[in-house]
């Protein structure tokens, strides 16, 4: 399911998108939620620490990459060519 929702954030990226993007991140909240309520139950300890700490921050650089996407697709995110 994650690399269904890379593929489309892809295509989004590709074809300056925002149907495409909010699918993407869509798909990615869901692989996120599942992740977070089922896999994560079965760790203890330093593990869950870990794996919660890597989801923070793959949160925090999909949200970077969000936010990057969609200035992108406004026009805004490439500096003007000399």
């Amino acid at each position: 399911m994650m690399l269904v929702g890379a593929v489309l954030f892809y295509q989004a990226i590709t074809r300056r998108s925002d149907g495409f993007r909010r699918l993407a991140m869509a798909v990615i909240a869901l692989v996120i939620a599942k992740v977070f309520l089922i896999d994560a139950s079965g760790l203890t300890g330093l593990m869950r620490v870990v794996s919660f700490a890597g989801l923070g921050l793959s949160l925090a650089g999909l949200a970077w990459l969000n936010r990057w996407a969609g200035v992108r697709s406004q026009g805004g995110g490439d500096p003007p060519q000399p």
